[in-house]
């Protein structure tokens, strides 16, 4: 085979996978589901301190739909510089720990369910367009830091919902 014969072979053949991949339409009206944060704004940290600097923010799942209509979802979170389980936001070369809870107790940690991380799941029932559930987001940057250097420290977490 010539390199184009390879190449119009290789798009056939793409294009079948896609096929075959693709679910078939579903006529009936469907669930639309989206998200939304607050952000989780931590503010200062004293690395001298020995109390921990928690913050709070939120999550929003709207969904749209025909009334009555259900959607089960479960909500991860990415997990950013570092695993899960241990997080990091970043300042040039320096690093911060902190990391993102799904409850008041920080002891859940939320992430994608590998390093000792767990999802949030949920459902909703399309009562009026939109329908919401707004989760909290626990934030904590533990104590005993004290070679942080001073710096405004960033990481970038991701929302992946599935329903």
């Amino acid at each position: 085979m010539h390199a184009n014969q390879v190449k119009a072979a290789l798009k056939r053949s793409l294009w079948i996978a896609l096929c075959i991949a693709a679910p078939a339409a579903d006529l009936r009206a469907a669930v639309a589901c989206g998200v939304s944060t607050s952000g989780t704004p931590f503010g200062s940290f004293d690395v001298i301190g020995n109390e921990p600097r928690d913050t709070l923010a939120s999550i929003t799942i709207s969904c749209t739909g025909k009334i009555g209509e259900s959607a089960s979802y479960t909500i991860a979170l990415t997990q950013g510089t570092g695993p899960a389980a241990n997080r990091a936001m970043k300042s040039g070369a320096s690093l911060l720990r902190y990391n993102l809870y799904s409850d008041s107790a920080r002891r859940q940690i939320w992430g994608d369910g590998t390093s000792g991380s767990s999802t949030v799941s949920g459902s909703l029932t399309i009562s009026a367009s939109p329908t919401r559930r707004v989760y909290t987001i626990y934030g904590r940057i533990p104590n005993g830091q004290r070679l942080a250097e001073a710096g405004a420290y960033m990481d970038s977490v991701s929302i992946l919902v599935s329903y």
